[in-house]
């Protein structure tokens, strides 16, 4: 937000945020009226949202999670549902050094905005995110950093579609994988990732 801040020489206001380690697409207001439009709509669930992820395992080809999570143990815990679709998935034997690993590309789509909750509830279907110190396995996590060379999350906030609250007009943002990204060139080649706008 101070680098947007600092290019534009004016206040900006975080709409669309991520965690620390998650890559991808991120939203700005430019105004305090702007931020509580699109607020709006994101408390209406009028604004799509779309990840990719790379996790640990063979997943099923579909699947969903309805689940509630809580920020803290102490709170009460609320009501989270996201859509899972795989994409591509490498085998065992597939890493030239490490052949009992596999991991899958999975599409992720959440249908509310809970705390974690995309890597929460990839966790509790079996599948955490490879570099996900939070809710991974740290084994897993080490092998597989050893065949890419780093060791970031491979969580990626791909796609942010709504309809612009003054304008009318569709707005849709795109943020193709970045190239450290595991099968990106599988991912580049989708037509449904296009250019950054």
């Amino acid at each position: 937000m101070k680098i947007l801040r600092d290019q534009l020489g004016q206040k900006t206001y975080t709409i669309h945020r991520l965690d620390r380690p998650t890559s991808g697409v991120l939203l700005f207001a430019l105004s305090k009226a702007s931020l509580r439009l699109v607020h709006d709509l994101f408390e209406k669930r009028e604004i799509t949202k779309k990840y990719f992820a790379v996790v640990h395992g063979k997943t099923k080809a579909e699947w969903q999670i309805n689940a509630p999570l809580c920020r803290a143990a102490d709170e009460e815990e609320r009501t989270a549902i996201t859509h899972f679709k795989q994409i591509d998935f490498r085998p065992a034997g597939s890493f030239s050094t490490a052949p009992n690993l596999e991991v899958s590309i999975v599409e992720t789509t959440p249908h509310t905005d809970r705390y974690h909750q995309i890597r929460q509830h990839l966790h509790l279907s079996g599948h955490p995110i490879v570099g996900d110190y939070l809710y991974g396995d740290m084994k897993h996590n080490a092998r597989v950093s050893e065949q890419i060379g780093h060791t970031r999350m491979m969580l990626r906030a791909t796609e942010l579609h709504f309809i612009h609250p003054k304008t009318g007009i569709q707005i849709d943002i795109y943020a193709p994988p970045s190239h450290d990204f595991i099968f990106f060139d599988r991912i580049n080649r989708m037509d449904r990732i296009k250019n950054c706008i």
